[in-house]
């Protein structure tokens, strides 16, 4: 049952996405599905900080399986700077099997990840959902959290990002509910 949900799961991504018109690359993908995992959705994947913030080694390799059987195709990006996830030639095939009901009571909870972080960019979700497992785990450790505290175990971790889009991306989590 995990593994159909994981694939009805990924191919709804893929497929909603691409009707709005909105381009997905690994990174967006690893963390809207890190998001979906955190509100509830049970697909089971581990994650740990990488490169990106949280990343799951198992789902990078479930979906290079779905590419090599055309469910999806992953195609480094034309301009030179990552890949795209598209639906693949034979998407049409899953479609034959889907099951509805194994998606449905999920439903709700996907689209909202994908109205509210769908159209991040990855820079933007990647700083996100690294605030997000940062805060899970600082929240284990020690119920005494603050923002402060969080962002700047954030800041260590990714230099890259100033202040001000730490602080903007943290108070967008709390406005959607996804910290505690």
């Amino acid at each position: 049952m995990k593994k159909e949900l994981r694939i009805n799961v990924i191919v709804s991504i893929v497929e909603t996405l691409r009707q709005r018109e909105i381009e997905l690359g690994k990174v967006q993908f690893q963390k809207l599905i890190y998001f979906l995992q955190e509100i509830g959705i049970p697909l089971g994947y581990r994650y740990e900080i990488y490169h990106y913030g949280p990343y799951s080694f198992e789902l990078a390799q479930e979906l290079n399986t779905l590419d090599t059987l055309g469910i999806v195709n992953v195609a480094p990006d034309p301009t030179g700077y990552g890949y795209g996830i598209m639906p693949g030639k034979h998407i049409g095939d899953f479609y034959e099997i889907k099951d509805v009901d194994v998606i449905e009571p999920y439903k709700k909870k996907i689209d909202f990840v994908l109205d509210h972080l769908g159209k991040d960019s990855s820079s933007r979700i990647e700083l996100k959902a690294t605030i997000h497992y940062v805060n899970k785990v600082m929240g284990k450790i020690n119920h005494a959290v603050t923002m402060d505290s969080i962002l700047s175990r954030v800041k260590d971790l990714k230099p890259k990002f100033n202040e001000p889009f730490l602080s903007e991306c943290y108070k967008e989590l709390q406005d959607l509910k996804l910290l505690n």
